[in-house]
């Protein structure tokens, strides 16, 4: 005979050894329906999960369905990485912007969460576009978070 049922306790986010927080996402996108789902949405699609700087670089490629795929599963791979860091409300689609730095790498850069430390990867080739994120977030040690509290 098993023992009463008991309720799962909630995951704890990650920690690193300098008492930051971990959070991960990844997310993987179908081409094919990635492109239909475009077509069928058509611009409003776009102007909806895409900055203006997203479209031009995707645009500047061949075929800029692979390109906008891979954004839009970073996008989502943040998501899942943030909520991992804190909870709520997740910023809009938009928020999230994915840009290439000086060397050509995919950078993050989240709008008013302004979550600083989100390091992501893309991939794609012929059928599926994938992303991977992770996002380190200092905790406020306990100390600092009590003075701030007196201070108020």
């Amino acid at each position: 005979m098993s023992g009463p049922a008991t309720r799962p306790r909630a995951r704890r986010p990650a920690r690193h050894a300098d008492d930051s927080r971990i959070g991960c996402g990844i997310d993987i996108v179908d081409l094919a329906r990635f492109r239909r789902s475009v077509k069928r949405g058509g611009r409003a699609f776009l102007s909806r999960i895409y900055t203006d700087a997203e479209l031009r670089y995707a645009r500047s490629h061949h075929d800029a369905i692979p390109h906008l795929a891979a954004r839009f599963a970073a996008k989502e791979a943040v998501m899942k990485a943030v909520s991992q860091i804190r909870p709520g409300p997740m910023p809009a689609f938009k928020q999230i912007e994915i840009i290439n730095d000086a060397l050509g790498r995919p950078r993050a850069v989240i709008g008013p969460r302004g979550i600083p430390d989100v390091h992501i990867s893309l991939s794609h080739d012929q059928r599926a576009a994938v992303a991977s994120a992770f996002v380190v977030a200092a905790l406020r040690t306990r100390a600092r978070a009590s003075s701030r509290r007196r201070s108020r």
